[in-house]
């Protein structure tokens, strides 16, 4: 999300663009062989949806040049792999911060590998509904790491 982000520039659209991503993600998962492939395969569809948003909102937002986003690939790839890193021992902390719900939804997705839909099946939930939960799951991992590694900076 923080890679679509510095694209767009614009909360709104990255949760729209990376919501569209986890679908074609989805969609394409037989053609996608390993997590490296994965990997690689998810900053290229985020970069290409996220410029397709921008074309198609038609709005005037900062964005960076398409120059700066390919020079961004290797530290993006880098960041990627953060096994064993303040970044890691953060996000074990921010999900113990969850509500069992939120946690069983998040171990359910990426613990299992359960689908989207087959967690809405599971759940009881409309589909998008699901997708909007995980997003807010998202965004809210997202500020308890960059708050408490922004603590853990500041005791250093």
């Amino acid at each position: 999300m923080s890679y679509i982000l510095a694209i767009v520039r614009n909360d709104d659209m990255v949760e729209d663009v990376f919501q569209e991503v986890c679908a074609l993600a989805y969609e394409r998962r037989e053609q996608i062989h390993d997590l490296d492939h994965l990997g690689g395969w998810l900053r290229e569809t985020a970069r290409r949806q996220s410029l397709k948003a921008l074309q198609q909102r038609a709005r005037q937002v900062a964005t960076l040049d398409i120059a700066v986003i390919d020079q961004l690939e290797d530290d993006w790839k880098a960041l990627s792999e953060f096994d064993g890193t303040p970044m890691q021992t953060a996000l074990r902390h921010c999900l113990h911060q969850l509500a069992p719900t939120s946690l069983e939804l998040v171990r359910l997705r990426y613990a299992e590998g359960i689908s989207g839909q087959n967690l809405a099946n599971r759940t009881g939930r409309k589909l998008n509904t699901v997708y909007v939960t995980l997003s807010r799951i998202h965004r809210m991992l997202g500020q308890c790491i960059r708050q408490r590694l922004a603590r853990e900076a500041e005791h250093g």
